[in-house]
């Protein structure tokens, strides 16, 4: 559990944090488990990057993942659809989702979604800023038009619209 939880459910961060553990004979001590993440962020996400460039060659299903990838937590298709169609819409983001679905895209039960952490991070460099600020303020919108929301909804929002710099509508 605990290394799921550091690999964050991510198949592909689990098998390699067990290889590591493997070859060190499952004995680390706690700056080695911090040393693997400092160190091993870089090259995990170059890595990622790699695989996603290689297994993910259509730009614009890349572009529809780094949205995706804005979004906090697990969501519903839905909400993957009006990500679609923000900003600069996306043509057929149902064909887009069923292609990325899997290592990029995972389910997470009944109609949830999620998408790798590997992803999250490049988003930030790959998505230009007033594209992501549009990401933001539409998934705060979405949140803030429900009819029902929680106290950790709200405070979801308010993050979404301090990160698209909002800060008007925050």
């Amino acid at each position: 559990n605990f290394l799921n939880n550091l690999a964050e459910g991510h198949p592909t961060i689990l098998v390699g944090l067990a290889r590591y553990l493997a070859r060190t004979d499952w004995q680390v001590d706690r700056q080695q488990i911090a040393q693997l993440f400092s160190r091993g962020a870089a090259s995990i996400l170059g890595e990622g990057l790699r695989r996603l460039l290689v297994m993910v060659d259509d730009a614009e299903d890349r572009r529809l993942l780094y949205r995706l990838s804005l979004v906090r937590g697990v969501f519903d298709p839905d909400l993957a659809f009006l990500v679609a169609n923000t900003h600069t819409a996306l043509d057929r983001p149902r064909e887009r989702m069923t292609r990325l679905s899997g290592p990029w895209l995972q389910p997470q039960g009944e109609e949830r979604l999620l998408v790798s952490p590997l992803v999250r991070p490049l988003a930030l460099t790959e998505l230009a800023e007033a594209e992501r600020g549009s990401v933001w303020n539409t998934l705060a919108s979405e949140i803030m038009g429900r009819r029902r929301k929680s106290v950790v909804d709200v405070a979801t929002a308010v993050e979404y619209l301090k990160k698209a710099r909002a800060f008007d509508r925050a």
